[in-house]
């Protein structure tokens, strides 16, 4: 959240809210408030629920600061969202509360970048874009399991992703300008790189 290229993303999405009717959801991470959240479980041990607890607290603290800065987004649950797929425009999906049954685990394992592919593997969504702090040229197509290994991903995303692959692409956080002419294009998944399905290496 506190990036300089998050006006930039902003403008984005306001643009693209505008010029196409599809519904956009965004996932907010917890960030600095989850890394708070962290060092405190590794100083304390405490349970790692309550961990996973407090750090969708974060995500929650985020969710309603992107609120503030995105006047034309509506601030949802989960279950709302998944009852409204044919809304068009801007959403910002509001952790109110756990996920669904066992969706994904309530350890470290899971960050929003599992969570974001939950969402867009139930709503169900075309692709799904995760906007990093990484620099373009150290993006190439990989696997998500090689992503999850570098740190690009969590841990758990790999599991999630073999279970119902969702187009995925990650794009850095510079590549604002990029994807506002992709999304006008109609091409949106031409920018950054692909997540793909691991294939074992024949014999």
């Amino acid at each position: 959240m506190y990036a300089s290229e998050l006006r930039n993303w902003v403008e984005v999405f306001a643009d693209a809210n505008t010029q196409t009717q599809i519904q956009c959801v965004l996932v907010v991470g917890g960030g600095s408030l989850a890394n708070c959240v962290r060092k405190l479980h590794s100083t304390w041990a405490f349970d790692e629920v309550l961990a996973h607890n407090l750090a969708l607290d974060a995500m929650r603290i985020n969710a309603q600061v992107l609120r503030a800065l995105v006047p034309f987004a509506r601030l949802w649950s989960f279950d709302k969202i998944a009852d409204k797929t044919e809304q068009r425009g801007t959403l910002i999906w509001n952790p109110t509360s756990s996920l669904p049954g066992d969706s994904v685990p309530e350890t470290w394992a899971a960050t929003s970048d599992s969570i974001g592919l939950y969402l867009a593997q139930h709503l169900p969504a075309k692709a799904l874009f995760l906007v990093k702090s990484l620099q373009t040229d150290t993006l190439r197509d990989a696997s998500a399991a090689t992503l999850s290994r570098e740190g690009t991903v969590d841990g758990y995303f790999p599991q999630l992703f073999a279970r119902r692959p969702v187009t995925t692409r990650v794009v850095s956080k510079v590549q604002f300008s990029d994807f506002a002419e992709a999304c006008q294009s109609g091409n949106a998944c031409s920018v950054g790189t692909a997540v793909t399905e691991y294939r074992a290496k024949p014999n």
